[in-house]
């Protein structure tokens, strides 16, 4: 756990005060995204937050099949593992609603975080909340297969 308190729907915006909040958020770009739209993420050099609609995070396994990895629904980032590592895996978000995301790049956010070190610090514990998450559900998936 961590020692910020929930301001916000936004799991990646959560911490952030009204001020950094809307210092933050002027990076964001939003995309409109149709039901079973084919989109390409870049998933190393963004992060991504679904501001309305649903998504499964697919991945093909040794034997070409698509296995669901993860869902993803309002307010969720929706794969921050590459945004960490760089190691781009192949994963496929497939969109199940019509959904508008919110994309934030690595380079604006790396601007703002020189200058607002807490901004930095808030966003990087949101970020380990939602791994957090993600791991205990595709854990207890995993377990019930």
């Amino acid at each position: 756990m961590n020692i910020f308190s929930r301001l916000n729907d936004n799991d990646l915006l959560k911490y952030l005060n009204p001020e950094e909040d809307m210092l933050f958020s002027q990076i964001a770009k939003e995309i409109s995204l149709n039901k079973n739209d084919q989109a390409e993420f870049d998933l190393s050099q963004s992060i991504y937050v679904v501001k309305k609609g649903f998504l499964q995070i697919q991945a093909v396994n040794p034997h070409n099949q698509k296995i669901i990895i993860d869902e993803c629904k309002e307010n969720e980032i929706l794969w921050e593992p590459p945004f960490f590592t760089i190691l781009v895996r192949q994963i496929y978000p497939e969109i199940i609603e019509n959904a508008v995301l919110l994309q934030y790049s690595r380079e604006k956010a790396d601007l703002i975080f020189k200058d607002y070190p807490l901004i930095h610090l808030k966003i990087q514990a949101a970020l380990n909340d939602s791994l957090c998450e993600k791991h205990i559900r595709i854990t207890q998936k995993l377990v019930r297969m």
